[in-house]
């Protein structure tokens, strides 16, 4: 067995705290707008700006939000 310090077990509890909220809060994509996005993730000039798909939803998603809340104030 490996000897993990303490912050790699805070980071394992909080892994997993994430995940289990990930769990409960998920939402469909349609799946032709997912394969698009699969795409473009998966192109070597993209990899490191978006690791993977959550990471492109989730800047994609936080980009319109604020676009439409500056637009609302």
């Amino acid at each position: 067995m490996i000897n993990k310090s303490p912050s790699d077990k805070f980071l394992s509890i909080g892994y997993f705290k994430s995940l289990i909220i990930t769990m409960v809060e998920s939402v469909k994509i349609d799946e032709d707008l997912l394969k698009r996005i699969d795409k473009l993730v998966k192109r070597k000039d993209k990899k490191i700006k978006y690791a993977h798909k959550k990471q492109f939803v989730n800047m994609a998603v936080l980009t319109l939000l604020e676009k439409e809340e500056n637009n609302n104030e």
